[in-house]
């Protein structure tokens, strides 16, 4: 899962960008941002060594393990998880999408999403949004039919159930 953010293009920042005010930030660009070091005696080396930086392997498997614990949390525990960016994430269904392509009508039986609730701001409400991102890479489609194999997704919550409970209790920045 990436997320993306308006703002106006900078010409320094490695950041791939989408269109004209937005912005997609990957795993390079954290990588870049945050230099992070290891001590080689957590690795089974000897100690006195002077700690050395992680490689772009072993950083993306770090992250991809934490980002699948935490993921899978959200998926089979009941109720809200916090949220990374601040705030709460909560999984809710989606209603079933009806798609016409050249006069044939297909429809996609509702998918499992993520309502992002209790924001810091509401710069973060107008600014900010997730993308449920697809690939082969991606580990989330593989999560959701874990899920739907083992447990009735009738009984998650509506979409649009969630987001007016949130706006009663003025949970979302909600007008």
């Amino acid at each position: 899962m990436e997320t993306t953010k308006k703002v106006l293009p900078d010409k320094n920042k490695k950041v791939k960008s989408n269109s004209k005010f937005k912005e997609v930030y990957g795993l390079n660009y954290f990588l870049e941002q945050f230099d992070k070091k290891y001590p080689p005696t957590m690795m089974g080396e000897k100690k006195g060594i002077r700690p050395k930086k992680i490689n772009r392997s072993l950083y993306k498997k770090i992250l991809m393990e934490y980002l699948d614990i935490y993921f899978k949390e959200i998926y089979f525990i009941n109720g809200p998880s916090y949220f990374l960016y601040t705030g709460m994430l909560e999984k809710v269904k989606y209603r079933p999408r009806i798609i016409v392509n050249k006069g044939v009508k297909k429809i996609i039986n509702p998918s499992i999403g993520f309502m992002w609730y209790q924001r810091p701001s509401e710069l973060f409400f107008i600014c900010c949004k997730l993308v449920k991102l697809t690939g082969k890479t991606n580990k989330l489609p593989e999560i959701e039919i874990l899920y739907k194999n083992n447990f009735d997704m009738n009984l998650i919550v509506n979409f649009e159930d969630a987001i007016e409970e949130q706006k009663n209790n003025n949970n979302n920045y909600l007008l």
